[in-house]
């Protein structure tokens, strides 16, 4: 099979676009976009600088050796008044392209502006910042341009191609070299004199120019498959939307039982990857939540949807309110004179609690008087959530089973001590489920960029309410099924990154 008949296979199997891409760019401008004619063309030793082997009619060069100048951009204010000339910035180039009629104006003289007039073939260089590396090339400009300074520019001579010069900016070689020589940590910057030193296999123009139409068709068929698969996701989308629709609003068995067929014989479409997994998930707590999770014998009717409530119930259930649910507590405010003090106690915080989930490896200290001690006291099975969080985090739950002895929560939390007759792990499912579907988000208000719930709004949410018996069967299913949703995960997780090593390998054997 020749390297075009592999890269093709690639193409067509592949799951990233963005490696398939990286890896088309690597193998041309080595010389292993070959076919079957010239695949035993010979290829050189791996050069002194230990660079890669390329053919033997090919040389090593470096950019200051094949552009006639690189140097940085104009230096002024952008302007939206129309003035001598547009001047492009890094922000104006996304995705290869440059919209000019959003392209701003700058005021330059006569002398200057031909130093910095863009032309079409040269190629463009962001030096800063999180775009440092990104380049644009120059063609069919039809108005008068310059660039700015944050740019650089690398102007090609005779005897490299312009988009040839491009195609190379896509590989790995570029891109390493690059970043090695780049300065800086928070704000990484490149400069001319590390670009002119760039190191770059440069074939005869001929094969250039054929490497560049080759570059062209496989990056047409890259484009054709992002599009399908573009396409598959946004169907999948809405296919997902519409059937969990169907199987969270249903109101008798019958409703469940088509909805979930549906979902069951498309399951490959709604859950493809790792990251569906989580829709899963938000399925199942909302399935648990409002008792479509389990079949009881008294399991006949369902309640319709009474507006301002979460969801439907079973008609043998009861709404009640998280008030009548549990009892609610406020964490304890941390000030200045709590940082020391003669009884310092260990205390949860917004930072500790993520959904069902305590993460215990930062653990700060507070003084408590003792009597504070014992009234903010957390006991296992208290179900501690978020008071004041960002806004779609609002609510965030998990349960404390003691990992802490003697732990206090701060009052950017809310605790939650389940009455008798509500297990506490199935009014972490309810929480959960409302931290998803957006139910607290609907009572939080926002001050700044931090929302808070309050303890009373939470009190006055709607909480669903079986029997006991139910809800410790709830528990086990949801359980289960999380168990499930893991192995679901770790295995297409396996799979896209067996892909990937896939994909590498076949581009290692390609371009070695």
């Amino acid at each position: 099979m020749s390297s075009i008949d592999a890269f093709i296979d690639l193409i067509a199997q592949s799951n990233d676009v963005s490696i398939v891409r990286r890896a088309m760019h690597d193998i041309a401008i080595l010389g292993r976009l070959t076919n079957d004619a010239d695949a035993q063309r010979p290829i050189a030793t791996q050069g002194s600088a230990g660079d890669p082997a390329i053919p033997e009619d090919w040389q090593w060069s470096v950019l200051e050796d094949v552009t006639t100048r690189v140097h940085y951009g104009y230096t002024a204010s952008a302007s939206r008044t129309k003035s001598d000339a547009k001047m492009l910035r890094i922000t104006d180039i996304q995705d290869d392209r440059v919209n000019w009629d959003t392209v701003p104006y700058c005021d330059i003289d006569a002398e200057r502006a031909e130093n910095y007039s863009l032309e079409n073939g040269d190629l463009l260089i962001a030096r800063t910042g999180g775009t440092i590396g990104k380049t644009y090339l120059a063609e069919g400009i039809d108005c008068r341009a310059v660039f700015a300074s944050y740019l650089i520019r690398a102007t090609p001579n005779h005897r490299v191609l312009p988009r040839f010069l491009k195609a190379y900016t896509s590989t790995s070689l570029y891109w390493q070299q690059l970043y090695a020589g780049a300065a800086g940590t928070g704000q990484p910057n490149v400069n001319a004199s590390t670009l002119k030193k760039l190191r770059i296999p440069l074939p005869p123009l001929a094969e250039q120019k054929r490497i560049v139409a080759k570059v062209d068709q496989l990056m047409a068929l890259c484009d054709e498959l992002e599009a399908k698969q573009n396409a598959q996701r946004q169907l999948g989308t809405r296919l997902t939307r519409s059937a969990l629709d169907a199987l969270t609003t249903a109101t008798t068995p019958d409703e469940f039982t088509t909805a979930w067929h549906r979902i069951w014989q498309n399951f490959e479409t709604f859950v493809a990857k790792p990251s569906d997994v989580n829709i899963l998930r938000t399925l199942i707590l909302s399935l648990a939540a409002s008792g479509k999770l389990i079949v009881t014998p008294n399991q006949s009717k369902r309640t319709t949807l009474t507006p301002g409530l979460a969801f439907s119930i079973p008609d043998h259930w009861q709404w009640t309110t998280v008030g009548n649910a549990g009892e609610l507590k406020l964490g304890r405010q941390r000030a200045p004179s709590n940082h020391h003090g003669s009884n310092m106690v260990p205390y949860l915080r917004v930072a500790n609690v993520h959904e069902n989930r305590l993460a215990l490896d930062d653990i700060l200290e507070m003084h408590f008087e003792p009597e504070e001690a014992k009234r903010f006291e957390l006991k296992p099975m208290d179900v501690l959530l978020n008071e004041g969080q960002s806004y779609e985090l609002i609510g965030r739950p998990a349960l404390y089973r003691g990992e802490i002895p003697g732990a206090c929560f701060q009052n950017t939390l809310i605790r939650f001590r389940a009455h008798e007759n509500v297990d506490p792990e199935f009014a972490l499912i309810v929480f959960r489920a409302y931290l998803r579907i957006g139910r607290f988000m609907k009572e939080a208000q926002q001050t700044t960029n931090i929302a808070h719930l309050s303890a009373g709004r939470l009190a006055a949410i709607e909480f669903p309410l079986p029997t006991l018996m139910e809800q410790r069967a709830i528990v086990a299913k949801v359980a289960h099924l999380a168990n499930i949703c893991d192995e679901l995960e770790a295995k297409l997780q396996s799979t896209e990154e067996k892909g990937g090593k896939l994909a590498a390998a076949l581009v290692q054997q390609l371009v070695v």
